[in-house]
């Protein structure tokens, strides 16, 4: 029961945590869109060098709430499974418990 409970917590604040990353990625990607510009599309469509861009052109800031993003959503997936496994393993020890009770 104890396993169980602790596993529903950390399923609870990893949903939070994806809910969050969810908004955040909105946002990233939401800048990465209008500012991002690789060097290669702007060589080759504008002629620019690549050099002449300024830092805030790379949104490095932006790529890295994605990245970091995909691991909060990577651990909530994977809680949240092994939490609707083990209950489903519970419940289903459960029910044969009692109908061996039952037949006794």
């Amino acid at each position: 029961m104890r396993k169980e409970a602790l596993m529903g917590k950390a399923t609870a604040a990893l949903g939070i945590l994806s809910l969050l990353t969810l908004v955040g990625y909105y946002l990233a990607l939401h800048d990465i869109l209008r500012d991002y510009a690789s060097p290669k599309v702007l060589q080759e469509q504008a002629g620019v060098a690549a050099g002449t861009l300024p830092d805030w052109t790379a949104c490095s800031l932006e790529w890295r709430v994605v990245s970091i993003g995909f691991w909060f959503m990577l651990l909530f997936h994977i809680a949240f499974l092994l939490s609707v496994g083990w209950r489903a393993k519970s419940r289903s020890n459960g029910t044969r418990n009692e109908a061996v009770e039952a037949a006794c």
